[in-house]
């Protein structure tokens, strides 16, 4: 299913709306646990190798784009909501995520799908299809582009 272009226009705050809310709380006390042991260095490890797993299991292989491409649409979708929830951890911790780190899993994720939708685009002969495509990157990068992070 695709998001109207239309929903372009609505401003939702990405952290909390009818249909998620991220809470933060846990990885506060987290941090504060972990501090207190002396052992706030091996979270932030723990925490970054995990990410970067979670980066990797989001990522397919390779797209299969059906007529209403929705593996592309739906992973541009979770490559977005991981973004979003790197910088909003970044900013609502002190020092837990540094902006450089953020910055090497979204230039990874990029090169990545920029990969998979070159190497699929390659083989599309329906114009349809190619249509999909350039809607569901359209969304991807207005989304990014607009995000408050």
């Amino acid at each position: 299913m695709y998001v109207p272009l239309t929903t372009l226009l609505t401003t939702v705050d990405p952290l909390n709306n009818d249909k998620i809310v991220i809470e933060f709380l846990p990885l506060y006390e987290a941090m504060h646990i972990c501090g207190s042991l002396g052992k706030g260095d091996e979270l932030v490890r723990t925490y970054e190798k995990d990410r970067r797993k979670q980066m990797d299991l989001l990522l397919p292989s390779y797209l299969n784009l059906d007529d209403n491409g929705k593996q592309l649409h739906d992973l541009l979708a979770d490559i977005t909501g991981f973004s979003i929830l790197e910088r909003a951890t970044a900013k609502k911790t002190m020092d837990f995520r540094s902006v450089s780190e953020i910055e090497g899993l979204w230039d990874i994720m990029c090169d990545r799908v920029i990969d998979l939708i070159t190497e699929t685009v390659e083989k599309i002969k329906d114009p349809k299809v190619l249509l999909r495509v350039k809607e569901s990157v359209t969304i991807f990068m207005h989304t990014i582009q607009v995000c408050p992070f």
